[in-house]
Order: C-alpha cells, then structure tokens, then sequence
C-alpha cells in the first residue's frame, strides 16, 4: 500500500496521540527537511493535492490530512516533532 508509508504512519502516530488526549486533531507537527521531502514526495506519488505555503512566522508549511506540517531548520533531517496547537 503506497499510502502507508513508514513517514506517513509516524505523523499519524503524533495525530492519534494527540486525539486521544484532546479529542481533536492537532493543528501543527514540526518536521526536519528529510521528512519534508518525503512528504512532498508522497504527495505526488499519491496524486494529493501539495499544499505549500509560508507562514507569517516565516515558516514553510504543509497541509497533511487535517494537520498542518512545519518545516523546522533546527530539528534533525529525520525528526517528527509532537503535535500541538498553535499558541
């Protein structure tokens, strides 16, 4: 199943943990580069819409399913933050 790839089943690890808590999605995940571009990747493999656009924080995000990812310079290349709503 090319949906469920080892990158997409993390994110929606970090959204049940979080739903399970707060009964919702969570609004953000923060991601390093490596898992930006797997996702990205993902997108067009999968023929989803991509996305993409900056944040007045300047950050670069990503719609995935009902959560926003967010690329973070300082995390690793391959680091999935835990979900959270913005402040």
């Amino acid at each position: 199943n090319p949906v469920a790839t080892t990158t997409v089943r993390a994110l929606r690890d970090r959204q049940r943990q979080f739903f399970r808590i707060n009964q919702r999605f969570p609004e953000c995940i923060d991601v390093g580069i490596g898992i930006w571009e797997q996702m990205q990747d993902w997108h067009i493999r999968n023929l989803r819409p991509l996305n993409i656009n900056r944040a007045g924080d300047g950050n670069w995000q990503m719609d995935f399913i009902l959560t926003v990812l967010v690329l973070k310079n300082a995390l690793g290349d391959n680091e999935i933050s835990q979900a959270y709503d913005r402040a």
